[in-house]
């Protein structure tokens, strides 16, 4: 079973609320 970590969360939910080009510019390190 393939366990899903904490921090993958936090980024989707990040994304779900910053879905746009800048966002992505600024956090593309974490992707």
């Amino acid at each position: 079973m393939v366990k899903i970590e904490h921090y993958t969360f936090e980024f989707l939910k990040e994304l779900s609320v910053n879905n746009n080009r800048e966002w992505f510019s600024s956090n593309k390190e974490s992707y």
